[in-house]
């Protein structure tokens, strides 16, 4: 068969597993840098200040139905752009600081309700829950107001959208309102 041209693949080019590799690890190292640049740092601090939330709330309860032979506390305390959750436990010979998280909350606007108990928690400004030995929400107090907590704490913030998190009576913390 004269006159017949084959073709190798050898003048052929294409990619190497090596080469996709690189340039999987760019696109990736470039999604997440330009994700950090398009989505607001007050959405994570939202979240970051929910979940402190929620997590000292279910502390001081198991606190309080664990150690029946103290006071159980709860704080959350507002300074200028920044919240300080801090559970406590104290026996009368003796306190601990079971937990204690600060947290950026810039622009947040926090804000507390409970019975007569209303308002925002600004710079200064300190929410301070007890809990009896059973578990329950005994007392509720902002600076040297107090209020009743009889149907629950609800504290709401803002962030990328508004954020609400409820202690109820019975002391069981869970995110949505108190309704």
């Amino acid at each position: 068969m004269a006159g017949v041209v084959t073709r190798t693949l050898h003048g052929m080019g294409g990619f190497t597993l090596v080469e996709l590799t690189t340039v999987l690890v760019l696109v990736g190292v470039l999604s997440v840098v330009a994700t950090s640049r398009l989505v607001p740092a007050s959405s994570f601090e939202a979240n970051d200040l929910s979940r402190a939330l929620l997590a000292a709330g279910h502390l001081a309860q198991r606190t309080a139905l664990a150690r029946t032979d103290g006071t159980t506390t709860m704080e959350v305390a507002a300074g200028a752009g920044s919240v300080r959750i801090s559970v406590g436990f104290d026996d009368g010979a003796s306190s601990l600081l079971l937990s204690d998280v600060e947290l950026d909350a810039r622009g947040l606007g926090l804000a507390v309700s409970a019975g007569g108990l209303a308002g925002a928690i600004g710079a200064g400004d300190t929410l301070r829950l007890e809990y009896a030995g059973n578990g329950d929400l005994a007392a509720g107090a902002l600076n040297a107001v107090t209020g009743s907590v009889a149907s629950g704490v609800a504290l709401g913030w803002q962030g990328e959208g508004p954020f609400e998190l409820c202690v109820a009576a019975t002391g069981y913390a869970h995110e949505g309102s108190c309704t």
